[in-house]
């Protein structure tokens, strides 16, 4: 679960940062365009400014024709047609030169108008790209929360686990441990008490065969046997001898348990 979410949250990464990459590449066409735009509407101010210039040129070159024809009605009739003709020429050629002017700002204010109706497309497509950037990041970050929160949840639940089982575990363990404290208390006291009769016992079975060896050893009935036996009757009572001692040692010592 943990896997796939991380390669969900991967996958919505990798395609925020391609809608942010491709919203980036927008924002540069759309700077281009308005550049360039920018210098269309500079060349049409240019163009217009000099058409102004043109017809204010060619309005005071008819109002100076104007006062050369009143000027030229006290001349004789005929030189007067000649130049009647001659400015009516000048005019149909100013004319047409006027509505070519004017067609050609008409073409360029329509081209105008197409390219910001363009870059009013550029800036919705800019909007819509930042609308939907900013519900990716919010959509990533909610899936990240998320996660988060499943993580959370998983690492404290085997804690929990772990605590419950370590208190069921304490609460078995405790008792067990007392009833072995009580047992091994138990334990030592009746090995205490065993060594204490064992004692008692061996010092009174090796008091009496002591004091009858020792009688019989001075009553000189050991003397009547061969020197071997007598040798080996001397072992068998100095070995009985460092028993006993070593019982009553043993009986006098207390118990390491």
């Amino acid at each position: 679960m943990r896997v796939r979410l991380w390669e969900g949250v991967s996958d919505m990464v990798v395609e925020t940062f391609d809608i942010v990459q491709a919203h980036s590449q927008a924002v540069d066409s759309a700077r281009s365009v308005s550049k360039k735009i920018f210098i269309f509407f500079f060349q049409v101010q240019m163009a217009v400014q000099d058409l102004r210039e043109s017809a204010s040129t060619r309005t005071t070159t008819l109002h100076s024709m104007r006062c050369q024809r009143c000027k030229i009605q006290l001349l004789p009739l005929k030189p007067r047609e000649l130049h009647m003709v001659k400015t009516e020429s000048n005019y149909h050629q100013d004319t047409s030169a006027v509505e070519s002017g004017k067609k050609t700002m008409q073409e360029v204010l329509l081209n105008c108008l197409e390219k910001a109706e363009s870059a009013h497309q550029w800036r919705k497509a800019q909007e819509s790209l930042v609308s939907l950037e900013r519900n990716n990041v919010a959509s990533v970050d909610s899936i990240v929360r998320v996660g988060m929160d499943a993580n959370e949840n998983l690492r404290l639940n085997p804690l929990k686990l772990n605590n419950d089982a370590c208190a069921k575990i304490n609460s078995m363990i405790i008792p067990c441990y007392e009833d072995l404290i009580e047992l091994k208390s138990d334990h030592n006291h009746k090995i205490v008490e065993i060594t204490d009769n064992t004692g008692k016992c061996l010092l009174d079975e090796y008091i009496v065969t002591s004091e009858e060896l020792l009688r019989a050893f001075q009553d000189g009935k050991l003397f009547k046997q061969a020197n071997g036996d007598a040798k080996q009757q001397q072992q068998h009572l100095i070995r009985a001898s460092s028993l006993y001692e070593a019982a009553v040692s043993d009986s006098r010592s207390p118990s390491l348990l």
